[in-house]
């Protein structure tokens, strides 16, 4: 997997071209006529890269967190908030998170802040930031 730097580095040197293929879940005839085709990047921005629409304009498309932008094999997936599919290894911290707050049911604060400071010394240390995912509830959530 290549890093958002390197997807900045890449759109700055002029080194890729993008097409839609999908959109919100639309393909094909589905995807509005003037996001259709192969386009060239242009540049690169903090939040995102320019691309080249075929009328010569230049729009963005705005990333705005890497956590949530995966550049490897050809392909650019850019994911909504909250809707990316846990990976593996967050899998693992979500379930140890899981079990933790059954282990503290009981007490005040229901394993919250125990699952809380499990996650910030995870190797997934984004997933103690109170955020909603698409797969599984745990109890002690706010």
């Amino acid at each position: 997997m290549l890093t958002y730097a390197q997807l900045q580095r890449d759109a700055r040197d002029g080194k890729i071209s993008l097409e839609i293929v999908e959109r919100y879940g639309k393909t094909g005839d589905e995807i509005p006529e003037r996001l259709r085709g192969t386009r060239r990047v242009v540049g690169a921005m903090t939040k995102g890269i320019k691309i080249q629409n075929a009328d010569g304009q230049i729009s963005e498309l705005r990333i705005d967190s890497a956590k949530l932008c995966e550049y490897d094999d050809g392909f650019l997936t850019i994911y909504n908030a909250a809707a990316r599919p846990m990976n593996d290894e967050e899998k693992a911290v979500w379930q140890e998170m899981t079990r933790i707050c059954e282990k503290y049911r009981d007490s005040y604060s229901g394993g919250f802040w125990q699952a809380q400071e499990y996650a910030r010394k995870s190797p997934c240390p984004w997933m103690a930031g109170g955020k909603k995912y698409a797969e599984g509830k745990r109890e002690c959530t706010e």
